[in-house]
């Protein structure tokens, strides 16, 4: 199916929503929702991978994506008018892709994610700071900041995650890296 044949809503029914693992939706630029309906989240239980790269006029998400079981990647990436993520109460998300997205901080129940082990925030480029919840994400290992250009400096806890992390630090402003890095 090509994205520009892509009729949404109009051809699946909620017993085609619970059969999905994977949903992608990229690049639609003739899909004119500007979030995802939230009475078909708790239809997807079955959804692995959810992605909505480059879906232009997604400006939000439903609180409940978070929450489905199986979902282990989603992919924002290139939607430019998504400024902030719903607050997390539970997540088994391992790879969480939101470069090129219009987010300017992330939130604090970002802690929940405990399985997330990718975050890509590249070229995020109003992301002033990160919060101090992610230094909870004892899964974490790659976390690519790669032309966040108002971030200036990286927290002190950066460097107390237990498992080896990749920071992908190029295009920034960040003045110093903390001693707890080096």
């Amino acid at each position: 199916m090509h994205s520009n044949d892509f009729i949404f809503a109009s051809f699946l029914t909620e017993q085609h929503y619970s059969k999905l693992n994977q949903l992608i939706h990229a690049a639609c630029k003739k899909l004119i929702a500007k979030t995802l309906n939230p009475t078909w989240i708790p239809h997807l239980n079955k959804l692995v991978i959810l992605n909505l790269s480059g879906s232009k006029s997604l400006k939000s998400l439903p609180a409940g994506i978070f929450n489905l079981e199986f979902l282990s990647e989603l992919d924002r990436s290139g939607c430019s008018k998504l400024k902030r993520l719903p607050e997390i109460s539970s997540g088994n998300i391992g790879r969480l892709f939101l470069s090129g997205t219009a987010i300017e901080e992330l939130p604090s129940s970002f802690e929940l994610l405990l399985r997330l082990w990718l975050l890509d925030l590249s070229d995020c480029k109003r992301l002033k700071s990160l919060p101090s919840s992610l230094c909870k994400l004892k899964s974490l290992e790659l976390l690519s900041l790669r032309g966040c250009s108002n971030l200036q400096r990286l927290p002190e806890w950066l460097g107390q995650l237990s498992s080896p992390l990749i920071v992908n630090l190029l295009k920034t402003n960040i003045e110093r890296i903390p001693e707890s890095i080096i």
